[in-house]
């Protein structure tokens, strides 16, 4: 009698199954029938001992190789990296204080509303952006719900959209006057004319890709920081802010 190796078989991603023996004895060489029945060199007079182990760990989520993703952070340095893929995040104003207006004297507030265009600038900041420094933007968009229905967001109305040319944008003070008109703005912009709008239906910007891009380019940005964009324009669109109802609150 001959003691047979034991035969490890990995099946699928998280299952492991061990066959294994004990004095087993070496048969002939098998058929083509027995191919199908049997593992090779076992014996048909020998059944086999199955183990199954079950992996919960989720550990088999993350890419083999590269950075540990944690909580959903992209692995930039994973072989193939850099090849062509896409990946979609969404972003929620989460703080009273990330969406502000200015008036024409200066002053800025902390509203439950947002006046596009009514009033002189309007900014919203987005905390922890997932974007890795130099990432190709496809596409961007804030999108916005109705306040109320009135005649005001049904008259004619031109944005001018502009982010913070800033590596970590910093919140808003509501204590400084000019708070939003002093900051410096993109060299990438983007015009807005939405259509009328309906209380409690949601809206979104043309493509701010060229905004985001010029942002995420800079040598200083990096993958968690802040983004804050600033409006300006001609007409009016009343929209909700977070301390209106977070759940509208602009994404």
């Amino acid at each position: 009698m001959e003691k047979i190796p034991r035969i490890l078989v990995i099946v699928g991603i998280s299952f492991v199954v061990i066959f294994s023996s004990s004095l087993m004895v070496r048969a002939t060489e098998p058929n083509m029938a027995d191919y199908t029945a049997y593992p090779i060199f076992m014996a048909q007079s020998v059944k086999p001992n199955i183990l199954i182990i079950l992996d919960n760990s989720g550990s088999m989520n993350f890419p083999a190789y590269g950075s540990y993703a944690g909580s959903g952070n992209e692995v930039t340095d994973a072989p193939f990296a850099g090849d062509s893929h896409t990946v979609t995040t969404n972003i929620t104003v989460t703080a009273s204080g990330d969406d502000a207006e200015e008036s024409s004297g200066g002053n800025t507030y902390d509203d439950n509303d947002l006046d596009l265009a009514g009033v002189a600038y309007v900014g919203v900041r987005f905390q922890n952006i997932s974007i890795p420094q130099g990432a190709t933007i496809t596409n961007a968009y804030i999108t916005f719900e109705a306040m109320q229905e009135n005649t005001n967001n049904t008259t004619s109305t031109t944005i001018t959209i502009r982010g913070e040319a800033a590596d970590n944008a910093p919140a808003f003070d509501f204590s400084e006057t000019n708070n939003l008109s002093n900051r410096t703005l993109t060299t990438a912009s983007v015009s807005w004319s939405p259509g009328s709008w309906t209380v409690n239906q949601t809206y979104q910007t043309t493509d701010l890709s060229s905004i985001v891009q010029e942002i995420v380019n800079r040598d200083g940005w990096n993958s968690g920081n802040a983004m804050v964009f600033i409006f300006t324009g001609t007409g009016y669109r009343e929209a909700k802010a977070y301390n209106e109802d977070p759940n509208a609150a602009p994404v």
